[in-house]
């Protein structure tokens, strides 16, 4: 990060984040509030893995709430501090999750902001809920891949007992979590002093109550990925920007620029890797902030 980009963050540190706990859709849930009340309410929905709310949108939850935005980050049920849904999952789930927790609430019509499985989550909640949102932004979303490039073994994985193991590897070594973050930008050199200790705590969780796998068996099938949104996005009644990192390794930028290409859609690409509001904050910020304008 540039002396520049850490100032203008840290100019914002004093925002208070406070947490607030409640039932979901029968679920106890967690989400973490900043900003104005009487201020347009953004939610944003954090990505699988070893995430959750305070791990993707920690940097930003402060500058969106002093932007004078509501900002809500949710943790998804199995992530952070929310009770996991059943064994089985898929994005649909999920958008179901994200829609209750808007009417219940009572947010009057938020901006929804998510970053991969987030991502796909708001744009599938939006979908399911016509008039949920004002705006939607999704970046680096998934469900826009379209066929799997290796159905039967991705299928296979996400039904053998490897995500359970690989994330108790995270969580106990430094060297190992900080090799599967650096997986994640385009410049490594960017990973900062906090995020790797984050990672390793978000792993520990998910070795313990595996909701990413939970979610792979809903999304993985024989046929290849259970979502796939991109034909649909055309029919999204609000404005809806797909953000990108030019150098994302996990879910590549054509993906995004083809399904926006296709739906008439924005799509903004950013320097960056897969977690640009950790990699690239500032940039992530002026695009968010221009997408719910």
């Amino acid at each position: 990060m540039t002396r520049s980009e850490s100032a203008r963050l840290s100019a914002f540190a004093s925002v208070p984040v406070r947490p607030v706990r409640g039932r979901i859709a029968g679920l106890a849930a967690t989400w973490w509030e900043a900003g104005p009340v009487q201020g347009r309410p953004l939610v944003l929905v954090h990505g699988g893995g070893a995430d959750e709310a305070r791990l993707s949108w920690g940097r930003l939850i402060g500058p969106l709430a002093a932007a004078g935005h509501r900002v809500l980050a949710v943790d998804l049920p199995g992530y952070g501090l929310t009770e996991s849904l059943r064994i089985t999952h898929s994005i649909e789930d999920l958008a179901d999750f994200l829609i209750d927790f808007c009417l219940t609430t009572d947010l009057d019509r938020p901006a929804l902001c998510g970053i991969s499985m987030g991502g796909g989550t708001v744009l599938s909640a939006a979908l399911r809920r016509r008039g949920l949102a004002r705006a939607v932004v999704a970046v680096a979303p998934y469900g826009l891949l379209g066929a799997s490039p290796h159905p039967r073994l991705f299928w296979l994985a996400a039904r053998l007992p490897l995500h359970r193991a690989a994330f108790a590897l995270v969580a106990a070594s430094e060297r190992i979590a900080h090799r599967s973050t650096a997986r994640l930008f385009a410049d490594p050199a960017r990973i900062d002093a906090d995020l790797v200790p984050q990672v390793r705590e978000a792993a520990a969780r998910q070795a313990r109550r595996p909701a990413f796998a939970a979610f792979a068996r809903g999304e993985m099938l024989r046929s290849g990925f259970r979502t796939d949104l991109a034909p649909r996005l055309h029919e999204i009644d609000v404005r809806a920007t797909l953000i990108h990192g030019e150098g994302d390794p996990l879910i590549p930028a054509a993906a995004s620029l083809r399904a926006a290409r296709d739906a008439g859609l924005p799509c903004e690409l950013l320097p960056g890797g897969h977690l640009l509001p950790r990699e690239r904050p500032d940039e992530t910020l002026d695009a968010i902030v221009r997408a719910i304008a």
